[in-house]
């Protein structure tokens, strides 16, 4: 009835390119957003020291204890390789050093809300990841305007999608 443009003008064609476009943009991020979770189901959640040091005080930690030094290594090698691959290492390094930034932003919030490791605090545990990269993007290159909203809804989208299949297959009870 519509053909293939939607009532607002913006065609099918154009939702798609820019569902392919945020795929492409965010596959550093997402790789190392998706490293740093299978670290965790290998190798367990405490893979070294966690980033705080035992330094929370009053009982609290800082950061969650999955929020250790192996971390920002990790994101910036996974991100930085698929980045080599979409001939862009510069940015997949900046991508993957920004999940790392984000996801320990957020566990530090998690934390000063009391809310305990392992529970839900959405939709931020879908956007975390996604966020810290786009605001490490955003301080060296421009992201192209128009942008960030299909970027931050296609990120939190694919976490929110990849944890429904991933978790009940990998997650120990």
């Amino acid at each position: 009835m519509f053909g293939s443009r939607f009532p607002s003008g913006v065609g099918l064609t154009d939702l798609m390119e820019g569902l392919l476009y945020s795929l492409w943009f965010l596959s550093p991020a997402m790789a190392a957003n998706l490293a740093l979770y299978l670290l965790g189901v290998i190798w367990g959640k405490e893979l070294g020291p966690s980033l705080d040091l035992g330094m929370g005080g009053e009982g609290s930690p800082l950061v969650g204890r999955s929020r250790t030094f192996i971390g920002l290594p990790a994101c910036a090698i996974v991100a930085t390789a698929v980045g080599l691959v979409q001939n862009r290492p510069w940015e997949g390094l900046i991508l993957g050093l920004g999940v790392e930034i984000g996801t320990v932003v957020h566990s530090f919030f998690k934390r000063r809300k009391g809310l305990v490791e392992g529970v839900a605090h959405k939709p931020w545990d879908h956007l975390d990841y996604c966020l810290g990269a786009l605001v490490a993007y955003g301080a060296h290159w421009s992201l192209p305007p128009g942008r960030l909203f299909p970027l931050l809804l296609v990120g939190g989208g694919a976490h929110w999608l990849a944890s429904l299949i991933l978790r009940p297959l990998l997650d120990k009870p």
